[in-house]
């Protein structure tokens, strides 16, 4: 079997363990419904169009926290893997806010931005940076002398030149790992931020759901999360495939 059968396959256990498990008992249905349920609440959702109405809140709350994290993330590790000065500057900060979890910044937006998609995005904002700044740092910091010595006898005579030449292309696999990282982390605190009131979305959603008891209601919604995961993670995938193509072995 192919990779994709298998991918296939393997969804199609987990629904069926999921349905097969509430309704025989082995689990209190009021605490995990069967699959059936749960996806059964989607058209309803879409039909009183709820469910689109926090979909495009939580996707502009993505687009604005992950985008930023990735527009500051990427130049800055390459920053501080190159140049020595930053590094030494910036690496005992990064040290110290990295392990603050992003959802005890959510105090912080809600009063720096108030109830608005800004706050949620800042949120997103902590919680994807990092992985990608670190990956991009490390990857910046592993580039060979040698295909940098080669560079300057082939002719680079300006850091510039040398950072779009040869730092960033061979940079490019530790960075799509850390885009990949940060992806996933995005959506984490998307769900957090939403949850705790900075912002609307699917988040809010989740807590509605929890308030009235409506347990097929959550999982719908979690997994309308998970499929905007998986199909977000594919995206980037195809794209690093396609950038990357030089590189053997890499899965399409």
């Amino acid at each position: 079997m192919n990779r994709r059968a298998l991918n296939i396959l393997g969804l199609i256990i987990f629904f069926l363990l999921w349905q097969i498990i509430p309704m025989t008992g082995m689990v209190d249905p009021n605490h995990l419904p069967p699959f059936s349920d749960a996806i059964m609440k989607i058209p309803a959702e879409i039909a009183k169009g709820t469910l689109q109405a926090a979909l495009i809140e939580s996707l502009m709350h993505y687009v604005i926290g992950f985008g930023g994290a990735l527009l500051v993330a990427i130049p800055l590790g390459v920053m501080m893997g190159r140049f020595g000065l930053i590094e030494n500057l910036l690496y005992p900060i990064e040290e110290m806010m990295r392990p603050i979890p992003p959802i005890a910044w959510i105090p912080v937006a809600i009063i720096w931005f108030g109830f608005t998609p800004w706050a949620a995005g800042f949120i997103i904002f902590i919680g994807a940076l990092f992985p990608t700044l670190i990956n991009t740092y490390d990857g910046t910091k592993g580039v060979s002398r040698i295909d940098i010595e080669a560079a300057i006898t082939l002719g680079v005579k300006d850091e510039l030149t040398m950072i779009k030449k040869v730092i960033f292309p061979a940079s490019l696999p530790n960075i799509f790992t850390g885009v990949r990282v940060s992806n996933a982390a995005a959506w984490m605190c998307l769900v957090a931020g939403e949850m705790f009131g900075a912002g609307g979305g699917i988040g809010l959603e989740l807590t509605l759901s929890r308030n009235y008891m409506d347990m097929a209601r959550i999982f719908a919604y979690m997994l309308l999360l998970g499929m905007i995961g998986i199909l977000t993670d594919i995206t980037l995938r195809k794209y690093e495939s396609k950038v990357l193509r030089w590189r053997r072995g890499i899965v399409a």
